[in-house]
Formats: structure tokens, C-alpha cells, sequence
């Protein structure tokens, strides 16, 4: 595709030549003029057809404002909905309707994730709906009794933010994957982003003050009692295991990230609501002096340490992290 747009690039430029050199004096400039924006106009046609969008991206900011315009009284979250600056889209039907918490915790390897919920629940009856923080040592027992048995689970969500310096447009959306290991992810698919820790400091304009480096591990929704509404189960919730900000690299102008780990040496996760993530992120390994050999796309979370925060990969996260 790239060939054929400089390929007609190059033909437009000689044809415009041409029809400028070769008119004589029975063809005024105007009709040369008039040559020349018919090869203009051609160009631009076949250039536009190659490269241009074949669809409008989605806005699900628009989406959130129609539903909650024509939406009625409902104790289940939206699926399309915006918190602060970031608006979320989940898939209508989740990947798992009814899946156990024992069942998630060997699909998706997280040991820890019933005492996580315990954890939150506690912290969220104390705290309401606010900002909730990174804990501290783990409160709840493996063992305690939760005030459900099931879990709707997705594999994504796609979230979109307003671009840095025109609030009022609206920027591309990203994925970001929360998919266990399988016989093709061997260690699962999972992506960084941006989760808000803070209620004091808003993304993007308090940039990454107030906010963690994540890997989400796990997309979820707790099913709630038949019959009663409680307020914990307006919320989607996800599982993450946090990132430390090691320095910023002087050469590159890059946030340094090592996993952060609890005394027993496992990672430091635990369960937030998914609304308060702020932001896509991109994490990349660190390789140092020489790399490992055996990386790869599928397994170079897993196998590294040391990782940089790719801020390069988007304008819009560019300007947020740059002050």
C-alpha cells in the first residue's frame, strides 16, 4: 500500500508537470489550473480510499449520554459509562456468566484473590464509594465467608479518554486484555494501565501524582444476592497486581517499573472498582545490557523484572505524563 500511494504521488507530480510545460498559447492558465486540480482531486481520491478510516471510531461518551437519557431504573451496572475523564465499554454477554470464585482463582492463578474480595468489601462498607487506596498486609482469611458464591468475568474493556488539548474531542479507544493462561498464552494475556489511588489528584490533569502503575489481572462482577440490592454490586471490579516507580532513566526519559511483592515474595495484588482506572498504559521490558533470548510477546511479562512505562506511545499520554 505504501508503493502504491508514493507510486501515484510520483505520476500526479509528473502528470501536473506536464500539463503546465506542454500548454501553448490556444489554452489559457486557467484551464491549466483547472488540469492540475482534476490530478490534485484524483490523488487525494485514490490516497484517501488507501488510508483514510473505513468507519467512525466509536465515542462512548456519546453512548453513556444517550443510555443514561433513555435508560430506566435498574440495579445492574451500564456497560458503556463514564468516571471522570475515561469512559468504559463492556461487552454486553461476559465471557463467563456464572463462574465461582474457587473456580476463577485456579482458572486465572490468583491464590489470593478471595481474601482480595473479603479485603475490599471491608474496605468499601467503611469507605463507601471513595477513592479506595492500595492496602496494606492482607485483613481477610482465605476462607471467609463472601456475600456471594459467583462471578461474571470478561476478557477486555475498551476505554476511551477526551484528547489532552481539546477537551471537548474525543480520542481513540484502547483494549485492554485480562485473558488467564491458555495453550496459546501460556501465561496470560494481560495489559498495564493507569489505576487512580487518590481521590486528591484526577488524570490527567494531576498526571501520574495519586495514581499506580497496574497489570489488570482479572475483569469482574460479583453476582449479588437473589432479591436484595446492595450497593457494592453497582460496581464492576477488577484485580491487579501493582508496578513500583523504581527512578526515571536519564537517557530515556522513562519511568522505571520492578513488580512490586509482598514478604512472601508474591506479587502485590489487590481488588479495586474498575472505574478507577484512568488510563491505557504501556509497559515494555527492560532489557539492559543484552536481552533474553527467549522473550516474547506472549511471555515477556512473566519472564522480566524490570520494565520501562512507554509514555511515546500516545500523544495524549505523552502531554499527561510530561509534567
Amino acid at each position: 500500500m505504501f508503493n502504491t500511494a508514493v507510486c501515484l504521488h510520483r505520476t500526479a507530480e509528473v502528470g501536473s508537470s506536464s500539463s503546465a510545460i506542454e500548454h501553448d498559447g490556444d489554452q489559457s492558465d486557467g484551464e491549466v489550473d483547472h488540469a492540475v486540480d482534476n490530478v490534485d482531486e484524483a490523488e487525494a481520491a485514490v490516497l484517501n480510499d488507501l488510508w483514510a478510516p473505513k468507519q467512525s471510531p466509536c465515542d462512548f461518551f456519546e453512548i453513556t449520554a444517550k443510555l443514561l437519557v433513555s435508560m430506566t431504573l435498574s440495579s445492574s451496572p451500564l456497560h458503556t459509562f463514564v468516571h471522570g475523564s475515561t469512559a468504559f465499554h463492556l461487552n454486553f454477554h461476559p465471557a463467563f456468566h456464572h463462574l465461582s470464585v474457587d473456580a476463577a482463582v485456579e482458572k486465572f492463578a490468583i491464590p489470593d484473590l478471595h481474601s482480595m474480595l473479603g479485603d475490599y468489601l471491608a474496605l468499601y462498607n467503611h469507605l463507601g464509594q471513595r477513592i479506595r487506596p492500595f492496602g496494606g498486609a492482607r485483613q481477610s482469611a482465605q476462607d471467609i465467608p463472601l456475600p456471594f458464591e459467583y462471578l461474571q468475568i470478561w476478557y477486555k474493556v475498551h476505554i476511551q479518554q477526551r484528547v489532552y488539548h481539546d477537551r471537548a474531542s474525543t480520542a481513540l479507544a484502547y483494549t485492554i486484555h485480562a485473558q488467564p493462561p491458555n495453550g496459546h498464552w501460556k501465561y496470560g494475556r494481560y495489559n498495564a494501565a493507569i489505576l487512580q489511588v487518590d481521590e486528591g489528584h484526577d488524570w490527567p490533569d494531576s498526571s501520574l501524582t495519586g495514581h499506580a502503575v497496574v497489570e489488570v489481572c482479572l475483569i469482574m462482577h460479583p453476582h449479588p444476592p437473589k432479591g436484595i440490592n446492595v450497593l457494592w454490586a453497582n460496581h464492576f471490579l477488577v484485580y491487579v497486581w501493582q508496578f513500583n516507580v523504581v527512578n526515571i532513566e536519564p537517557s530515556a526519559h522513562l519511568h522505571v517499573l520492578k513488580w512490586a511483592v509482598r514478604a512472601s515474595g508474591s506479587y502485590f495484588g489487590d481488588v479495586f472498582p474498575l472505574d478507577q482506572i484512568s488510563s491505557f498504559a504501556h509497559v515494555v521490558p527492560r532489557f539492559g545490557e543484552t536481552a533474553n533470548k527467549r522473550l516474547t510477546y506472549m511471555n515477556s511479562f512473566h519472564a522480566s523484572q524490570s520494565f520501562y512505562l512507554n509514555r511515546c506511545f500516545d500523544k495524549d499520554f505523552f502531554y499527561t505524563t510530561n509534567h
